[in-house]
């Protein structure tokens, strides 16, 4: 598969898939479980739908080759100042903006609120031992049951491609792009 560029700084550079897979899926948490947004990109239609988890987008019967999730996925082992390369890269991108993008926990924070552990805990255990190493804000911590269930579920799967995505970086890009 083919790829370009669509973000590019410094020596970071971020890649979109050019393959033409008939369906792609934006997906979003929300209360009632997941909103989901496929796009046939033969017929250049789209569908929008709410399902209540996530192994219901991993089986919607359109079988998207992308899915692209609002979600942090390949979480990193030990926390550091600023979050992920990807964190730190949407933040420069968004420039006024990049308070929307929030820093992912780590795996001991994850099996911290797997574990039942509340705020403080799980924010100690992003520490690890490391004393001047970033907690959690709130914002990801109350993100940390949809976190953790595509965790669950993306770990034994092989079948389509998963992107993060942070939608306000898309939105950035399409308007400049519409300009």
């Amino acid at each position: 598969m083919r790829t370009r560029p669509s973000l590019r700084y410094g020596s970071g550079i971020v890649t979109a898939p050019t393959s033409m897979a008939r369906w792609v899926a934006g997906v979003d948490g929300c209360r009632a479980g997941w909103i989901v947004v496929l796009r046939d990109r033969e017929a250049g239609t789209y569908i929008a739908r709410a399902v209540q988890s996530f192994q219901a987008v991993m089986t919607l019967p359109e079988a998207p080759e992308v899915i692209a999730v609002d979600v942090p996925i390949g979480l990193l082992a030990t926390a550091c100042a600023g979050g992920r390369s990807c964190e730190q890269l949407a933040r420069k991108f968004l420039g006024t903006r990049a308070s929307s993008v929030f820093s992912s926990p780590t795996r001991a924070a994850l099996a911290a609120f797997r574990a039942g552990g509340g705020y403080p805990a799980v924010s100690i255990a992003n520490r690890g031992s490391v004393a001047t190493a970033p907690g959690i804000s709130r914002q990801t911590f109350g993100i940390l049951p949809k976190i953790d269930e595509v965790d669950r579920l993306l770990a034994p799967c092989g079948r389509a491609s998963w992107w993060r995505c942070i939608p306000s970086c898309a939105s950035l890009r399409r308007t400049a792009e519409l300009r």
